[in-house]
């Protein structure tokens, strides 16, 4: 399903380098609980991420999520962002952390990212 999205988005060829590099990044768990669109999502996020080697994010509404509740993805080079350096940014804008799922990603070239 992601390479049949990603070559509609991209193209066969752009599509098939994306692949190479990024079918196998992704645990199963991340597999199981996410989305195709999601998905391609982020590997836009981790691509960034991986070439730069600086802490990205994306703020996006969950689907069927109340009017107050929104989605934060960090994206962080080669190690994972403790939540505990991240509480109180959140705090400061009268954000309140309901759960944290850490992914790590392991592309075929480049740095590891944990999203």
């Amino acid at each position: 399903r992601l390479a049949e999205a990603l070559a509609a988005e991209r193209g066969e060829l752009e599509a098939a380098h994306v692949l190479a590099i990024w079918r196998d990044a992704f645990p199963a768990a991340y597999r199981a609980a996410e989305t195709v669109a999601q998905g391609i999502a982020d590997i836009h996020l981790a691509g960034e991420v991986a070439v730069t080697g600086r802490v990205r994010a994306t703020l996006s509404r969950p689907p069927g999520a109340g009017p107050r509740e929104v989605m934060i993805r960090l994206a962080s080079p080669d190690a994972p962002l403790a939540l505990a350096e991240a509480l109180p940014l959140f705090e400061s804008l009268d954000l309140r952390a309901i759960e944290e799922v850490p992914y790590r990603l392991t592309p075929a070239e480049g740095r590891q990212v944990v999203l």
